[in-house]
């Protein structure tokens, strides 16, 4: 990844620095996409145009089957990753579930009230010891995420699974912000079931995957003509299972590449703001933190404050709070580290991906030193 960074990319990137709400498409991904989308038959249909419909279908649940070490029929093509991390977590609702303190609002929102909350320490870091404090003898679940979407804190994800494994616990992980991201082999990964997303993985939106490894775990959500093994009723799209599998094959060829250099990213925009503001909060430990993403807050800076002056200045950044008819709450994900809510309303999310160049990142930091300096300054 260097100055022609950009060549890949769907559209106009150059101050895209909000790869973790979505990630543009990627020119390849594109047009497999587009190749398969004359491929019209409904893959139900038994006549040649539902056969040839069905053959994309399957090939892509191959393919993602192979990326993952997991055999086809583990794979269940769903809408999206909300719906995945929905349809396996809503099939314990007759038993008590764990979740982490910091999961997507698709996981934390399954239920009013879930079994129990595995809290975070200051790094936002969900312990083997916080799961087990959460856990009670009716526990049959436990969700944590890989990568937080808001911090990028990984999480040990290895060290819960073969706990619950021991313990006869199915976990369920959101893979979303990690494939691709974090040098893991899948196949070896001790995890239940996990979910994951084509539009974070620069393909299309509207296709996410739950990968099963005892698919009898699965209690239907949607009800209807049976398709995805009777798992996920709804016609299937063959153009988005064929962009989600070349989406996860091109993130697992190119992540460790991409992750190097974003690495180097990463440091450079953190060294950046630190000279430029030494009361800067860098939010998460760098050690555990994945190469995409970084939280900085900025003492008496308000972070939605930030993201309008960055704006109008051409960058794409996001805050940690979440608009909600029209007020700013804080983080649920910043304060479970121990933030106030008046720190938590500070943080600002900035996160690249395949197409962010240097120059981009240079640009960028001179767009926020001089935003954060106005906003000090007003």
């Amino acid at each position: 990844m260097g100055l022609d960074s950009h060549r890949l990319a769907v559209g106009d990137v150059k101050g895209y620095f909000d790869y973790n709400a979505t990630s543009p498409m990627d020119v390849r991904i594109r047009d497999t996409w587009a190749i398969s989308g004359p491929t019209f038959g409904n893959p139900s249909s038994l006549h040649k145009w539902g056969r040839e419909a069905k053959e994309l279908v399957e090939d892509a649940r191959y393919r993602v089957g192979d990326v993952l070490g997991v055999s086809p029929e583990c794979v269940i093509f769903t809408s999206s990753a909300t719906e995945a991390n929905n349809l396996m977590l809503r099939s314990f609702s007759d038993s008590e579930v764990v979740v982490s303190a910091i999961e997507h609002p698709s996981v934390a929102k399954v239920w009013d009230v879930p079994g129990g909350i595995a809290a975070v320490d200051a790094s936002g870091v969900v312990t083997l010891a916080n799961v087990k404090k959460a856990m009670g003898p009716k526990t049959t679940c436990v969700a944590v995420m890989a990568v937080n979407n808001e911090t990028g804190i990984i999480q040990p994800v290895h060290e819960i699974g073969e706990w619950c494994e021991a313990q006869g616990v199915h976990l369920h992980v959101d893979g979303v912000q990690a494939f691709g991201r974090v040098n893991w082999d899948w196949e070896d990964t001790p995890f239940s079931s996990a979910s994951f997303s084509a539009h974070k993985l620069y393909g299309p939106k509207g296709i996410g995957v739950l990968v099963v490894k005892t698919v009898d775990s699965v209690v239907p959500l949607i009800k209807g003509g049976s398709q995805e093994m009777g798992f996920r009723s709804g016609t299937e799209s063959p153009a988005l299972a064929q962009a989600m599998a070349l989406s996860m094959e091109l993130a697992a060829q190119e992540g460790p590449d991409d992750m190097a250099k974003l690495s180097e990213y990463r440091d450079t925009i953190m060294d950046g703001i630190l000279n430029a503001f030494s009361d800067a909060r860098i939010l998460g430990n760098k050690e555990d933190m994945v190469a995409t993403t970084l939280n900085v807050a900025v003492p008496g800076v308000r972070g939605e404050a930030v993201m309008m002056r960055m704006d109008l200045a051409g960058f794409a950044v996001s805050t940690g709070s979440a608009c909600s008819t029209g007020s700013v709450e804080p983080s649920p994900v910043i304060m479970a580290m121990g933030h106030s809510k008046h720190e938590a309303l500070e943080s600002v999310r900035i996160s690249m991906g395949r197409f962010t160049s240097e120059a981009d990142v240079l640009r960028f930091i001179d767009a926020y030193v001089a935003a954060v300096m106005a906003l000090k300054n007003s």
